[in-house]
């Protein structure tokens, strides 16, 4: 009887042996090795042995735009801060061949403009360069009163800057400058938009590129005295608050 146990238990001890060696073997065949950041890596840093390395990830984990080897990027130069341990990908660098700054930084065809928004408008102090936000701006409407509306969707933020300003009591303040990287048409759309009101951003999810049309918002919306109406555009219908004056 003793014996049968010692058979029992022995097979058992193999078939759990063969059991954990195919999930390691499965496990080391499904994991993928990608170039990831070895500690934190600044904008404008040229990539070196010492801050890439390489991490395993399942196959099933891994990003489209994962870099599998990391001989090719010495040299190159970071377009955004990475976290350590963050995936190396080719939008978070500058085009090959290309030097450090900003000027480097921008994607062909496109614009970097800088706008300010003070530390209470929007997301000011929160939004960092590589993140996504709506520009909004704020102005009056042809009746004079007070409105806003959502000027450009999903604009990439190249970098952030503060300097200390001096207010007319002689106590610092800080005023956040957002350069933005748009395209030629935006950059006018911008820089008119600077003198008829002011900017502020809304943060978005990096992954969220939907685009909403939006009536704008009043005074009377923040009450709820504005009138609802139905707008019917061909086989579009849209409930908004009064009149779009835009």
């Amino acid at each position: 009887m003793r014996q049968s146990r010692l058979v029992i238990l022995s097979v058992l001890v193999g078939l759990i042996a063969v059991v954990l060696a195919t999930y390691w073997l499965r496990s080391e065949r499904e994991a993928v090795q990608i170039v990831v950041a070895a500690s934190p890596i600044k904008a404008g840093s040229r990539l070196t042995q010492d801050n890439l390395g390489y991490s395993k990830v399942p196959k099933e984990e891994m990003a489209q735009d994962a870099i599998i080897n990391r001989d090719p990027l010495m040299g190159r130069f970071t377009k955004f801060d990475i976290a350590a341990g963050d995936g190396i990908k080719e939008r978070l660098l500058v085009p090959m061949g290309a030097t450090s700054g900003l000027a480097a930084a921008i994607t062909p065809g496109r614009r970097a403009f800088a706008i300010r928004v003070n530390e209470v408008a929007g997301v000011a102090g929160f939004a960092l360069p590589g993140n996504y936000v709506d520009v909004l701006l704020s102005t009056k409407d042809s009746s004079g009163q007070p409105s806003s509306k959502v000027l450009l969707e999903r604009v990439l933020i190249l970098a952030v800057a503060q300097e200390q300003s001096v207010s007319g009591d002689s106590k610092p303040k800080v005023v956040d400058v957002v350069t933005l990287e748009v395209s030629p048409q935006q950059a006018e759309v911008l820089d008119m938009a600077r003198l008829v009101g002011g900017l502020s951003l809304a943060l978005r999810n990096q992954n969220d590129d939907t685009s909403e049309k939006t009536l704008g918002a009043r005074r009377g919306d923040i009450n709820g005295s504005r009138p609802t109406i139905e707008v019917i555009r061909g086989t579009d219908r849209v409930l908004g608050s009064g009149l779009n004056n835009y």
